[in-house]
């Protein structure tokens, strides 16, 4: 680890390479053109110089509308680091908080959709990450230049905000976000505040070894999780039953009378190796599962567990936040079934809560004020999110889920988008006018930009006339009469209506093509015959796209020209992969 020349490290310049919206990529005229060709509008690429790793691509996605007449909040978005193949982290529209959003590549990473790449080693969130993300942050808050001697407002026309700035993270990319903040707070103190939705916090966490959500949705509970042997620093576990299941290729718990618990397929992998916590991994070894003559070339051993969890977990490095980030402010963001994690104490949040509320003693929040969920979904809201005061916790944690917002069909909308947002804005709310009591009556600022209120799809016509609504996931409305039926290609979608779901993963072709090309022609047949069909992914660019493309050559264009078309008469950064690309063309031969 060097987590002491991290701490010493200093960004010695930055910079960007962008003309009206063409990206220059340091990899050379070919990519440029790639990265140009799949920009949008408002965004732009540029680099900052991390030393000793390179330069780290920065992209920074302006608002329509500033929040404040003054101008804009900016909000670093973290990336994820055992995830981080699929790019640049675009989790939410600025345009509906009004807020600059800043994201970036970690180091030897690339992006599919503008062709861009950071350079350096990618060490899944080790201390090269976090030095080009303590980069990344002292460029977003104005206090470095870029490679082109350029600060963040002078390479964007949006007026940034420096003294409101934000951190967001989603799962275990928070755990890059505390530790930034924990070991580099001297050279961040122009973040004022942290939205954690989700992070987990130690090594039996990541892999989800107290328990997981199956493939069917229902909670797979590891009977030998304990929530009374909780500590700020620890869960318990029984390990004394591990073993390493062949069938499985993972490990397993023997329970007496009942089917064994059998650990999810859901973990970590860095370097080329499975990992679990340093507690389980030992306990192969000291149950006899396991030996080191018999183990496995692709788990890691219980001393690289150690050497690698030690320093991506954030337990340990809460203390070093009061003297170096005294005033900073933390928003922790979960649902009452948390997207990953099953437990029902959740230690995640409580382990968070305590190291930022009572080890840094630091003002925290559990979920944002429901004044602020209401005025995204644009109505009152009786049940289902909760109304929890500032730096108070539940009496005991196993009633946790109380603290947790809802996620149904009565709600009107969808609480997994909503509620961050919320979160989001009120912290920028909050900042801006200095109020950090303890609740609120009513939102502190009124802002309203194009749209936000009812965010709609984007309605396509296509060459025979049939009209298709291309929505991102912010555009999900449980009721809306002008839609008959919806074909979804992600399950966040939820639909209560009339509605087909394609098991289709993100940057990804579908898992079933011949089910996928069915259901995309019987939408299309739908669409033509007059009924309102809507089409959605997360992002609305790959997934959607690939589907909008294939539907144009249902009505007429050559699958050669669908994909090109698509980006044309849709959105240029549509279709995102040669893979979703070459699906289209399969689908052209296939077409049912």
């Amino acid at each position: 680890m060097r987590i002491s020349s991290m701490r010493d490290a200093r960004v010695v310049g930055v910079g960007l390479i962008l003309l009206l919206g063409i990206v220059a990529s340091p990899s050379g005229a070919a990519a440029a053109a790639q990265g140009a060709s799949a920009l949008a509008a408002r965004e732009t690429i540029t680099y900052v110089q991390s030393e000793g790793i390179g330069r780290i691509a920065v992209l920074i996605r302006e608002p329509v509308l500033c929040r404040y007449d003054e101008g804009a909040p900016v909000i670093v978005n973290i990336s994820g680091f055992f995830t981080a193949s699929s790019g640049f982290d675009i989790e939410w529209n600025p345009d509906l908080v009004g807020a600059i959003y800043v994201t970036y590549l970690w180091p030897g990473t690339s992006d599919v959709r503008t062709g861009v790449s950071s350079e350096g080693l990618y060490d899944y969130g080790g201390a090269d990450c976090l030095t080009a993300l303590h980069d990344v942050i002292r460029f977003a808050t104005g206090q470095t230049v870029d490679v082109n001697g350029r600060t963040l407002d002078q390479t964007i026309g949006t007026p940034p905000l420096y003294d409101i700035v934000g951190i967001y993270a989603f799962s275990h990319s928070g755990v890059a976000a505390s530790n930034v903040l924990c070991l580099y707070g001297e050279d961040l103190e122009a973040v004022d505040f942290f939205v954690g939705r989700e992070n987990p916090t130690i090594d039996a966490l990541y892999p989800l070894e107290p328990g997981y959500w199956s493939d069917d949705g229902s909670a797979v509970v590891n009977p030998y999780y304990n929530p009374a042997g909780y500590s700020p620093t620890s869960i318990f576990i029984d390990y004394s039953t591990v073993y390493w299941s062949v069938e499985w290729g993972r490990p397993a718990f023997h329970v007496d009378g009942g089917p064994d618990y059998v650990c999810s397929y859901k973990h970590p992998t860095m370097w080329d190796k499975d990992y679990w916590s340093t507690d389980l991994l030992q306990a192969l070894l000291e149950n006899g599962a396991l030996t080191r003559e018999t183990w496995p070339r692709n788990l890691a051993l219980p001393e690289e567990a150690a050497e690698h969890w030690a320093f991506r977990s954030t337990v340990a490095y809460y203390p070093l936040l009061p003297a170096i980030l005294p005033e900073l402010k933390v928003m922790l963001v979960f649902a009452a079934d948390d997207h990953v994690q099953t437990a029902i104490d959740k230690p995640h949040i409580h382990q968070a809560y305590d190291g930022f509320h009572d080890v840094a003693e630091l003002w925290c929040r559990l979920n944002p004020d429901r004044v602020y969920v209401e005025a995204f979904a644009d109505h009152a809201v009786e049940h289902g999110i909760p109304d929890n005061p500032a730096n108070r916790e539940p009496a005991t944690w196993i009633t946790v889920r109380r603290w947790g917002y809802a996620e149904n069909a009565e709600l009107g909308f969808n609480a997994d988008v909503i509620v961050p947002l919320a979160a989001v804005a009120e912290m920028c709310d909050r900042t801006y006018l200095g109020e950090w009591s303890a609740n609120l009556d009513t939102a502190l600022h009124d802002f309203c930009p194009p749209d936000a209120k009812e965010v709609q799809g984007m309605r396509v016509t296509l060459p025979d006339g049939t009209e298709i609504t291309a929505c991102a996931l912010t555009a999900r409305k449980a009721v809306n009469p002008s839609r008959d039926y919806g074909l979804y290609m992600d399950p966040a979608w939820a639909p209560t209506w009339d509605a087909d779901l394609i098991e289709w993963p993100d940057f990804g072709v579908p898992a079933h093509p011949e089910i996928a090309a069915a259901r995309i022609t019987r939408a299309f047949q739908r669409a033509r015959a007059g009924e309102a069909v809507e089409i959605g992914c997360v992002g609305g660019l790959g997934r959607t796209g690939t589907v909008l493309a294939c539907m144009a050559v249902l009505a007429g264009v050559p699958a050669a020209d669908a994909v090109a078309w698509t980006r044309a008469h849709y959105n240029r950064a549509a279709v995102e992969t040669e893979d979703q690309e070459q699906w289209v063309s399969w689908f052209a031969a296939h077409r049912s």
